[in-house]
């Protein structure tokens, strides 16, 4: 094996050529009038250890090139590995199917649209109709003319168990979240052309990805609220942050030297927790009398199981190996007088438990509470017996309170004693990292004897609140 020198090694050897070659240059400008045995003696001897330390810098260089040689044929290879992994297995938010490029499938992307006809017997169908007749296809295991045509046409093969797709991108979550939150999903096929680049990009109602989304967010009010941000890898997310809130600056006199306020800085992380949907057994009659809903069913399924999970770690996760819940990480506002009932005197003081800044920001900033504490609230009466909710609730309850927005979740406390029941605060301030590749797979022979064929999907996810010290987010406790 070649050996590689460590760099003090190369510049010695490096040194010793040198000077080797100018004592033999200058040994024989002194003896070459005269050379004499002797002389050729001294000079085979210089020669040799010459040899030696050229030889040692040439094994080195050979030893680099191997190295390098090495570390580009390990990079070759993760490359092939990862384009095996990918082969014929990735839908995109977009709706469209994209395949990896040295499977036993059609290799590479898929054309453009435009340059790539449709089969003669597909030819009634739209190129999205298709990719969702593919993906129904290898779900339901229905097998016809059309089916596998569009599965040959997308590269889809019914071998494949595992399929991967990606979340879309931040903005794109949001776009989500506003449509939830306003309860009309429109807003996401109307939002299509704001971050796809050409409307139709977001296929909701016929995409599996946007299902997926809007179940989870629908499923889970912390979803609604938090800063949802996709992440392409896995690796440790930091967040720096910085409180200057009780600093300010100072009156100086003429010629005064001014004084020097460090900022102090911290760092909030963020991890990749595994989640999954559960398996979800399905009936051989149901996938082939439904086949052309399952794109809806199934991501529906996952997403709203999915949505559950993440809304009670996000709420009330320990951050021991899993999400710190926005209630873990709250401060502490305001301590109500009963075990068993809030006042409107002690909603108002956990209000002003936020700092003023906060406050003013109104995007983003609201309440937190589960349905039985929204119930106790809207029938809190003033003095005159008249109910202190807006008018509004007679015709179904408002989405603010004190002008604020609130949101339901399910995870919070319900009124009993020691139980954190409300939360008040810069909501978005707690930050949901979700990694974008999403994996889901088809369990066809483990429940073969029952006919049934299974399904379940893995995603990655953290969450945790932005904290720099200006306490965003702080909680009403039950005495």
């Amino acid at each position: 094996m070649k050996k590689k020198l460590t760099n003090e090694e190369l510049q010695k050897a490096q040194d010793t050529r040198l000077k080797l070659y100018n004592d033999m240059k200058a040994f024989n400008d002194a003896n070459a009038s005269a050379w004499t045995a002797e002389a050729q003696t001294q000079w085979e001897s210089m020669e040799k250890d010459y040899d030696a330390a050229v030889a040692a810098i040439d094994e080195h260089n050979e030893a680099v090139k191997d190295e390098q040689a090495s570390a580009a044929g390990a990079a070759a290879r993760r490359d092939r590995l990862d384009r095996m992994n990918n082969d014929g297995t990735r839908f995109r938010n977009s709706g469209e199917l994209l395949f990896g490029g040295d499977g036993d499938f059609s290799g590479g992307r898929m054309q453009n649209r435009s340059a790539r006809p449709l089969p003669a017997n597909l030819r009634n169908y739209t190129v999205d109709q298709v990719h969702q007749m593919a993906f129904n296809g290898w779900l339901s295991g229905v097998s016809n003319s059309e089916v596998n045509a569009a599965l040959a046409y997308v590269g889809l093969s019914r071998d494949v168990r595992e399929i991967t797709c990606d979340f879309d991108e931040t903005r794109g979550f949001r776009n989500i979240q506003a449509a939830v939150v306003s309860r009309d999903l429109s807003r996401i096929q109307n939002a299509q052309s704001d971050y796809t680049g050409a409307a139709g990009g977001f296929l909701h109602g016929v995409s599996f990805v946007s299902q997926l989304e809007v179940a989870m967010t629908a499923a889970s009010g912390m979803m609604e609220v938090a800063e949802v941000i996709t992440t392409d890898g896995a690796e440790e997310m930091r967040w720096p942050t910085v409180d200057d809130t009780s600093n300010e600056g100072r009156q100086l006199g003429e010629s005064k030297a001014v004084t020097v306020t460090d900022l102090a800085f911290g760092q909030a992380r963020w991890y990749a927790h595994k989640f999954s949907s559960d398996m979800i057994k399905v009936p051989y009659e149901l996938l082939i009398n439904n086949a052309v809903g399952l794109e809806n069913y199934i991501p529906s399924l996952c997403g709203e199981r999915i949505g559950r999970i993440i809304n009670r770690k996000a709420t009330v996760g320990d951050g021991a190996g899993t999400m710190n819940g926005i209630v873990t990480a709250a401060s502490s506002g305001v301590t109500a007088a009963s075990s068993s009932a809030i006042t409107w005197d002690e909603v108002i003081n956990l209000e002003h438990s936020v700092n003023r800044a906060i406050r003013a920001n109104r995007a983003g900033c609201g309440y937190m509470f589960n349905d039985s504490t929204l119930k106790l609230l809207r029938k809190l009466k003033d003095s005159q017996n008249r109910y202190l909710w807006q008018a509004g609730a007679n015709t179904g309850a408002p989405d603010t309170m004190n002008t604020y927005r609130y949101t339901i979740n399910d995870h919070m406390a319900d009124v009993a004693s020691a139980a954190k029941t409300m939360l008040f605060g810069r909501l978005s301030s707690y930050k949901i990292r979700m990694v974008r590749r999403v994996r889901f797979r088809r369990l066809e022979e483990r429940y073969a004897d029952n006919d049934q064929v299974a399904f379940i999907m893995f995603v990655q996810a953290d969450g945790n609140l932005l904290n720099p010290g200006d306490n965003p987010v702080k909680y009403l406790v039950q005495a």
